[in-house]
């Protein structure tokens, strides 16, 4: 019994370590990663998405200015980011956006109605496997933002929720 105890609060506290190390990112906090620009590879993850429709593709097949938004719909982090993208679309007219979560496809597409996100031409919604985004970007807070070339090479990562005007100024 004594052992049992133990083992839950150890798994407890490796629980509330991960929930506040993913819970202290903040606007202010949100750390900015640059890439050097040397290397011209495809660094875009090859990770299966599945679209509103119900289509395959694969994120590494992408040929133009990319932007790929890790989220999630009930994020309140996520939601903020994904109201300033609406209300600054313009400044990301030459890529296309692809939100990626692994929440279920109707909270996907009530995320993009309800953020005036839906019919734009350059922006997607589409799921993914927890699994394949765990292996493919880590473990990272949401919303994750990761800004690609048209060679597909990673120009610049946000990672945790972002000041809007720090991405528009690397694009």
């Amino acid at each position: 019994m004594k052992r049992i105890l133990i083992i839950l609060i150890a798994a407890v506290l490796i629980g509330a370590g991960a929930f506040y190390g993913l819970g202290k990112f903040s606007k202010s906090e949100a750390k900015s990663v640059s890439t050097p620009k040397e290397t011209a590879t495809n660094n875009i993850p090859w990770i299966q998405l599945t679209r509103l429709d119900g289509s395959k593709i694969v994120a590494h097949d992408l040929e133009s200015n990319v932007v790929l938004v890790v989220f999630q719909p009930d994020c309140d982090h996520c939601q903020r980011e994904a109201k300033e993208i609406s209300e600054h679309l313009s400044s990301f007219k030459k890529y296309d956006l692809y939100f990626i979560s692994d929440a279920e496809m109707d909270k996907l597409s009530q995320f993009a109605k309800d953020y005036k996100l839906h019919g734009e031409n350059n922006v997607h919604f589409v799921q993914a496997t927890a699994n394949d985004i765990f292996n493919n970007f880590g473990a990272i807070p949401t919303p994750s933002l990761y800004v690609y070339s048209d060679n597909g090479h990673l120009e610049k990562s946000f990672i945790g929720e972002t000041p809007i005007e720090n991405i528009m100024n690397s694009l």
